[in-house]
């Protein structure tokens, strides 16, 4: 197998700006593909990925020519979740997207490959994460990786309905191995 051309970095403060071009155009993909767009309250969005690079959350695929092509950020707390936040048995995972114009498959498997070991590595069994009701594609998405819906919900910032996902780590990581 070749080696691949790119490598899984954490974000650093300079590399916002090609994250936040990467949001943007999953965003716009997302909209003209599913009809909605996954974020909507932009500045929000900026935003909360500026705080999460800052704290060393955001992990890039980032290529030997330097660009950034997919990004995951993952958190031991999301104030989404609730009072299941606190149960210290996950590793929230957000912004799992790559650019649909350069982007591959393989850095987004990549990158959610990373997120499973990542969980390991801080002791967490379960990887959770959220998505808006609409995006019927990429929920089957998540269950196809082994994620199961576990309750419907409003986003504060929007009030769009948003959908709760978790999965055991370990089957995600068997999930993604197969898509190798």
């Amino acid at each position: 197998m070749p080696k691949s051309s790119f490598q899984i970095v954490q974000a650093k403060a300079d590399d916002l700006p090609e994250v936040k071009l990467l949001l943007d155009r999953a965003n716009q993909y997302a909209a003209e593909r599913a009809g909605t767009p996954m974020w909507t309250a932009m500045d929000y969005v900026y935003g909360r990925l500026e705080r999460q690079i800052k704290r060393g959350q955001c992990y890039i695929a980032r290529h030997k020519d330097g660009s950034i092509t997919a990004s995951i950020c993952c958190n031991e707390r999301a104030v989404i979740w609730g009072d299941a936040s606190r149960d210290g048995k996950a590793l929230y995972i957000y912004k799992w997207m790559k650019d649909p114009v350069r982007g591959k498959t393989a850095e987004a498997i990549a990158l959610m490959r990373f997120a499973c070991e990542e969980a390991k590595r801080r002791g967490k069994q379960v990887l959770r994460c959220d998505t808006a009701a609409e995006h019927d594609k990429l929920i089957k998405y998540y269950q196809r990786l082994g994620f199961k819906e576990v309750r419907r919900f409003e986003y504060k910032t929007t009030g769009r309905p948003g959908v709760l996902l978790e999965s055991p780590a370990q089957s995600v990581l068997k999930a993604v191995k197969t898509k190798d």
